[in-house]
């Protein structure tokens, strides 16, 4: 796939996400409103509006991780692109901070052998 049909992924996704997010709006409000009102549980059923907002939200949060999927692949597109055309330098290869810490560990470990060490052959 390339850019443009990303791009148009997430158009889609946006769309979607604001339709489910009224949706859900209304579903909330609907509920609140039910809940005011006493002798509602007759009319309706809190049961099936509860189910149907979770599955709102579990949809809504399978929309947004696909939309925001999209993005990130767009974002290393345009950067794939900017060092291709020349834009932008090519980007350094990331040091792993892991070994920093554990370097200096060891050398506070030899600072404080250092004094025992002088402790011992002056006894």
């Amino acid at each position: 796939m390339n850019k443009t049909e990303y791009m148009n992924i997430i158009n889609e996704k946006l769309t979607a996400a604001e339709a489910l997010c009224a949706d859900l709006r209304k579903l909330r409000g609907l509920q609140k409103l039910a809940q005011s009102i006493t002798g509602s549980d007759a009319l309706v059923s809190f049961e099936a509006l509860g189910k149907t907002i979770a599955d709102k939200e579990a949809e809504l949060k399978t929309v947004r991780g696909e939309l925001q999927k999209a993005r990130r692949i767009v974002k290393k597109l345009d950067e794939i692109e900017a060092i291709e055309t020349g834009t932008a330098p090519a980007p350094a290869p990331k040091k792993q901070a892991v070994k920093k810490p554990a370097a200096k560990k060891p050398a506070k470990a030899k600072t404080e052998q250092a004094p025992k060490d002088a402790a011992t052959p002056a006894a």
